[in-house]
């Protein structure tokens, strides 16, 4: 990424100058500090701002990996995160509860963490001198009802949601936001591949929750209470598969290569293999069950009256638009392993669908009352160097996927 020679500020981004360079200090040899991209043609407007962090922290990782004298990886990602200085993070792949929740603490968060395994552990994070808790819910996928659409194996995956309320600090000096509070959603779906059932049938899961909860806190607080609501996570899905689809799109349809592999998942989950037949030809077949299904599912999203704004794809265009896929705003990579280079963590506004898409941000303001001022800086694939080399890599990034970070403007 080039060299920028202007500085991001954000309203509550409160560090003094002898902290930030302390921090600077320690870390500059450890990863590669990346910048806020603004995006120039948003006109700050005087309401407060608010940042939000996602980040996959990588469970499973051995110390050669990641070789610093005295100094743990976990560390190492905890100044990175402080240093961005994000108002909410949604972590992933959460593996000590109290370690983490130690770090967060000293930093001035509160830490919400969501345990499904070791694994799969998912956290939010939150100033607790910006925002006030005033609602939580954590539930398994295949707990949530999705009619006649089921889930085809038992797996882990939860999602977890908070509802967050302003204090005085945040609305201090600002102009009051149209909406009275926060719903954060953070989520981690099944593994990529023969999984595209089930992400494509979580992400219904999810719209629901979202729903019923946004429905919860209005009982308990107030019926006219409203909310921006996000959801942010390791979705394990590049933006041709059928999960991601399933979020962006209405009405919503797979086609393509979203249909094919949504195929070979039904296939697999019914373990229908005839010892007669090519394996390949099995996962591909174009059964009349295989179809009913897929036609199901997709009758399943276009009942729900939401849909999500992926906030890279509405703004990375204009501030790197060169480090973009083709025929979408949104970067190319947010993971780089072993085995794989490719967008799969993402940032949405959740929001009832208007008939139509939301595709500039005069749009995105007036759909969901905010301007997106900032997105964090995404590497190019020149950047990273050979693509034989993951990450995590001392000097580069401390996991193998990359934080991503959004900074907006409450009107």
């Amino acid at each position: 990424m080039d060299q920028i020679d202007w500085t991001f500020e954000r309203s509550h981004d409160l560090f003094e100058s002898s902290n930030t360079q302390k921090i600077v200090d320690l870390t500059d040899s450890w990863y590669w500090h990346r910048p806020m991209l603004p995006i120039r043609e948003s006109t700050y407007t005087g309401g407060p701002q608010l940042s939000i962090m996602t980040y996959n922290l990588l469970f499973a990782c051995d110390e050669e990996k990641y070789p610093i004298a005295n100094v743990s990886r976990e560390l190492v990602l905890c100044y990175e995160i402080i240093r961005y200085n994000p108002d909410i993070v949604c972590l992933q792949e959460v593996n000590d509860k109290l370690k983490w929740e130690a770090y967060f603490k000293n930093s001035g968060y509160e830490m919400r963490v969501f345990r499904t395994s070791h694994h799969q552990g998912l956290a939010i994070c939150y100033k607790s001198d910006l925002f006030e808790e005033i609602g939580s819910h954590n539930c398994f996928f295949q707990d949530i009802d999705t009619e006649n659409v089921k889930e085809n194996y038992f797996a882990h995956h939860g999602l977890m949601l908070l509802g967050l309320r302003y204090k005085p600090c945040f609305l201090e000096g600002f102009k009051t936001p149209s909406r009275n509070g926060i719903i954060i959603g953070n989520t981690h779906l099944p593994l990529k591949g023969l999984k595209s059932f089930n992400r494509t049938r979580c992400t219904a899961a999810l719209f629901k929750s979202i729903d019923a909860f946004a429905g919860k806190m209005k009982a308990e607080f107030d019926p006219s209470f409203k909310f921006y609501k996000f959801m942010a996570g390791d979705f394990n899905s590049t933006i041709n598969d059928a999960a991601y689809i399933s979020m962006v799109s209405k009405p919503v349809k797979f086609e393509a290569w979203a249909h094919e592999t949504l195929t070979r998942s039904i296939n697999y989950d019914e373990r229908k293999f005839d010892k007669e037949k090519p394996r390949e030809a099995i996962l591909n077949a174009q059964r009349p069950e295989t179809t009913k299904k897929i036609r199901q599912l997709e009758n399943l999203h276009n009942s729900i009256s939401q849909n999500a704004i992926s906030l890279y794809n509405v703004g990375y265009g204009l501030v790197h638009g060169a480090n973009t896929q083709p025929g979408s705003n949104e970067p190319w990579f947010s993971l780089w392993g072993e085995h794989s280079h490719e967008l799969i963590d993402y940032i949405f506004a959740i929001e009832d669908w208007k008939g139509a898409p939301t595709n500039t941000l005069d749009d995105f303001s007036t759909t969901t009352q905010m301007k997106l001022m900032a997105l964090l800086g995404m590497p190019t694939h020149k950047d990273m160097g050979l693509d034989e080399l993951s990450q995590p890599a001392v000097g580069e990034f401390p996991s193998d996927h990359l934080c991503m970070m959004v900074d907006l403007e409450l009107l």
